[in-house]
């Protein structure tokens, strides 16, 4: 038989086809393009277009730094500030934009597989290492980009030269944990509709205490580049990685500075002190900060110990 619309015409299967591609198309498209001239795109090994910021200020360049972010993906800016002082300095800055966040493609909120992340932050090292070629390498990890950061640098182990790690995500805090009927709707998920959008990571960032936390998470709440709702799949396999951050840690033979605020409220920092104890080579750094709490403003409030690890570590 077939199907009809409501006028009685017939929807041929081509119809059909266009209507799926298309609906799929706005699936994994960002919301808006970057009001860059010339933006710069990496292509994926499934051929996502994920794009990329770059900060080089200077010709002759000391190191390059490669952030990976936590969840849901960067705002315009974010790490500007970050961006601008180390340029200065003599670091290239590279701000790659997870797959299904910011302007990169990718579907929103759900992944197959969590390790097609880890593959393309792995294919983007290769590409800088391409264009600066013989120079170090570090990578910079905020929230969950900390346990990916953690996660890479055992992966990739001599090819880089150091770890910076912001408020790494490997315990959450009891305070920002659901309720025990939230756990049943969520195994429920896991089981049956484990690829639908299910969790809503911005919660109300009414209720978060930190002032400058708060004001970060009502700005990204309102932001279209960031993603809120998550696939139980993607939340799984991101959680993977977070447990095994400990482990990871006891592998990685590289320089590591380590940055915490005292106020966080989503992450236990226990955790990091955990990592940072397990950290296998000795030249490691931490700095926890009285006043900090869990959001980019943690970067910006010490720019200046971070590039002087940076350029300690790079000599």
């Amino acid at each position: 038989m077939t199907p009809e619309n409501r006028r009685g015409r017939p929807i041929s299967l081509i119809s059909l086809m266009l209507f799926a591609w298309s609906f799929s198309q706005l699936m994994v498209k960002p919301p808006f393009s970057p009001k860059e001239r010339d933006p710069r795109y990496f292509l994926s090994r499934d051929g996502l277009r994920l794009y990329y910021k770059e900060f080089v200020l200077k010709k002759e360049i000391r190191g390059i730094v490669m952030i990976t972010p936590g969840i849901g993906g960067i705002r315009e800016g974010d790490y500007n500030k970050l961006g601008e002082s180390l340029s200065g300095e003599g670091f290239a800055l590279y701000v790659l934009h997870p797959r299904g966040t910011g302007y990169s493609e990718g579907k929103r909120g759900d992944i197959s597989d969590f390790d097609l992340i880890l593959k393309d932050f792995r294919d983007f090292v290769k590409k800088l290492e391409e264009k600066h070629p013989k120079k170090p390498l570090f990578l910079f990890g905020h929230s969950l980009g900390g346990a990916i950061a953690i996660q890479l640098g055992a992966d990739l182990g001599r090819e880089i030269a150091g770890v910076i790690l912001i408020n790494p995500a490997y315990r959450y805090s009891k305070r920002s944990g659901p309720s025990f009927w939230t756990y049943i709707y969520y195994a429920f998920n896991y089981i049956f509709r484990p690829s639908a959008l299910t969790v809503d990571m911005s919660g109300d960032p009414r209720k978060i205490r930190h002032p400058e936390d708060r004001k970060e998470a009502i700005a990204r709440a309102k932001d279209p580049l960031i993603v809120k709702k998550f696939s139980m799949r993607y939340l799984t396999g991101a959680r993977k990685i977070m447990d095994k951050s400990a482990e990871n840690a006891k592998l990685i033979k590289k320089p590591l500075l380590l940055i915490y605020g005292a106020q966080d409220e989503i992450i236990d920092h226990s955790g990091s002190e955990e990592i940072f104890k397990n950290w296998k080579c000795s030249n490691k750094k931490k700095v926890i900060l009285k006043e900090g709490g869990h959001g980019i403003h943690t970067v910006n409030m010490r720019l200046t110990i971070i590039g002087k690890w940076l350029k300690d570590t790079s000599l």
